[in-house]
């Protein structure tokens, strides 16, 4: 039998490269911070989900935008259980 498991974490930048960021998105080109929040939540939420479940499968990585200057990561798959 397999069970569904995640791991979710909220990252947000700081005020101030919130504020640069917010400026550069008006006048274009690359939003590096963000996209370095981006890897980092995506790296650190995935490092944790292999440490509390090694043996998951189906494994599945979402991102969701949840205020300004803040992402939502999300790690999903699944279990054996059969075990248990």
């Amino acid at each position: 039998m397999k069970e569904l498991v995640w791991k979710n974490r909220i990252f947000t930048v700081n005020f101030i490269t919130d504020f640069f960021q917010h400026i550069k998105n008006t006048v274009g080109g690359r939003l590096k911070q963000y996209e370095k929040m981006l890897d980092t939540a995506i790296s650190e939420t995935w490092e944790e989900f292999k440490a509390d479940y090694p043996t998951a499968e189906n494994i599945r990585v979402d991102t969701e935008h949840m205020t300004q200057g803040s992402i939502m990561v999300t790690i999903t798959g699944e279990i054996d259980v059969s075990d248990k």
